[in-house]
């Protein structure tokens, strides 16, 4: 990278494909590699030989043709209470100080966490 020399990347999917643009962005203390690639092989799916019909509701996450049901995900609500928690100890903080700076930080990943989740 120009201005910084080579920089380790921990690859966990292989590059298809021709890489036309490259972005490093910067999460809290995490840096991301994104690679926008073009002429990408398609592999299509095998049919799977069934049709299934879908309905996304407020009630219950989906519902299929079949009759059965799955409810809504509960990421947040397991997260909700850390991140609250966190969120009350950022806004008692003094503007400035070293601790306000790590608990925007502890805000910043349990945020990201509840971003990933699913």
């Amino acid at each position: 990278m120009q201005g910084i020399g080579h920089v380790k990347v921990h690859q966990y999917r292989r590059v298809l494909g021709r890489v036309r643009t490259v972005s490093v962005t910067r999460e809290g203390r995490r840096w991301y590699v994104i690679l926008f690639c073009d002429d990408v092989p398609a592999e299509p799916l095998p049919p799977a030989g069934g049709v299934v019909g879908v309905d996304v509701a407020i009630a219950s996450f989906l519902t299929t043709s079949a009759g059965e049901h799955e409810p809504n995900p509960t990421c947040l609500d397991r997260s909700a209470g850390r991140l609250a928690a966190a969120q009350r100890d950022l806004s008692r903080a003094k503007r400035g100080s070293a601790r306000r700076g790590k608990t925007a930080a502890r805000v910043g990943m349990i945020s990201r966490g509840v971003a990933c989740q699913g």
